[in-house]
């Protein structure tokens, strides 16, 4: 009888470390899951960072075109004004010569 008490007790306890093991291999599992969605939750924050630094850069982008642009059509108009001025100062120039002759 002793010896079937003690098989007994053996099989308890051998039934205790499994339940044991079944059991932290379940926490690991669960932890394991905890930290692939923590993973999957920090990469989805930093795609989502990404995307709002790209979408400010093209907008950035997008103002200094609209900036260059504006800036051209000055440049343009300022080259054209001075075109005109230099050719109503040429034309002065020319009365002024004429007259000039004239009067000697």
């Amino acid at each position: 009888q002793n010896e079937l008490r003690a098989a007994q007790e053996e099989l308890q306890a051998l039934k205790r470390r499994v339940s044991r093991t079944a059991e932290l291999q379940s926490q690991v599992k669960a932890e394991a899951n905890t930290g692939k969605q923590q993973a999957a939750a920090q990469e989805l924050d930093l795609r989502k960072r990404l995307e709002t630094v790209d979408a400010k850069k093209g907008e950035d982008l997008k103002a200094l075109k609209l900036q260059l642009v504006h800036e051209e059509e000055a440049v343009k108009k300022a080259q054209k004004d001075l075109q005109q001025a230099t050719g109503e100062g040429s034309e002065q120039l020319k009365r002024a010569q004429e007259q000039g002759r004239a009067k000697l």
